[in-house]
Formats: C-alpha cells, structure tokens, sequence
C-alpha cells in the first residue's frame, strides 16, 4: 500500500474517532441494555485477546521465537491492564489507539527512534485531544483516565509495529 493511500487511511480513521464521540454513549448505553455490563465485558476481553493471539501467532512466523518472548511480555502486561479495568469501553481505549499507533509506525515506514517516538506522540496526541473533544461535549466526560489509556494503547500499538517490522 502506497504512503498517500495509509495516510488516508490514518486520516478517515480519527476523522470516524473524532464523529463518532457524540453518538458512541448512546451506542454503548444501548449495548449495556441489551447484552448487560458482563456478557459486554467478557465479549470485550474474548475480542481483545483474539487481535493479540493474532498478532503473537504473525510476530512468531515473521520474527521467530525471540520476538515471541518481548511480544508476550507485552501482552501479559496489556492483558493485565485490560482486566483490571472495570469499563468495557476502557479496553476499547486501547484497541482504537493501539491500531492508529500501528498505522503511524507503518505509515512512516520506519522503526529508527525518531519515527517511534513521533508515532507515539500522534497517537498521544489524537487520543488526549479525543479527551478534550468530550469535555465539550454535553453527553460525554473528558477523562485523564481514559486518556491514559488512549496513550498508553498509542505506545503498545507502536510497541507491536516497531517488532512486526524490525
């Protein structure tokens, strides 16, 4: 895929991020109704976990056994993450921004130091200005917690990418 068409593809998937916010509680709230906060959680987690056992089993057959190891030492720390949050929209946080970090590692084509940090900082900054946005809003809360987890999805979706494509 050509640099133009994924940053393209970068920009439509904030500018959805970005739409989304004032419809995503009445979305959520009607899940909450009809599926309950429980069968919601365990749906969340079986998702989450499906990606990362994707992403394990690709890192395995592309980087063999020793990018296994540091990718399962990041899993385990994001799966403890995850299910100590109480919110399923919490572990969303970490799905949206981890996939926009994995995007900017690849759109910058690139694993030096430079283009990391600076895939971190776009998706830190994405994700704490999704914060700001919902301050604003009259049915949302902007929330340091959540922004917290948006960055720190940004850093394991850099984290991911720089493995994959080192």
């Amino acid at each position: 895929m050509s640099s133009k068409k994924l940053w393209i593809i970068i920009t439509l998937y904030i500018v959805f991020i970005y739409t989304t916010l004032p419809l995503a509680r009445l979305f959520l709230n009607a899940l909450y109704n009809t599926l309950g906060k429980t069968t919601l959680s365990l749906f969340t987690n079986l998702v989450l976990a499906g990606i990362f056992f994707y992403v394990v089993l690709k890192l395995y057959r592309r980087k063999g056994k020793r990018a296994l190891i540091y990718t399962l030492a990041g899993t385990l720390l994001l799966g403890f993450i995850v299910t100590s949050l109480e919110r399923p929209e919490e572990r969303i946080h970490f799905l949206e921004y981890g996939v926009l970090g994995f995007l900017f590692v690849k759109a910058f084509n690139s694993t030096d130091f430079r283009a990391l940090t600076v895939s971190v900082l776009l998706a830190s900054g994405v994700g704490v200005l999704d914060e700001v946005i919902q301050g604003f809003l009259p049915n949302r809360v902007g929330d340091i917690r959540d922004a917290f987890m948006n960055v720190a999805g940004g850093f394991l979706g850099v984290w991911f990418a720089r493995f994959y494509y080192s």
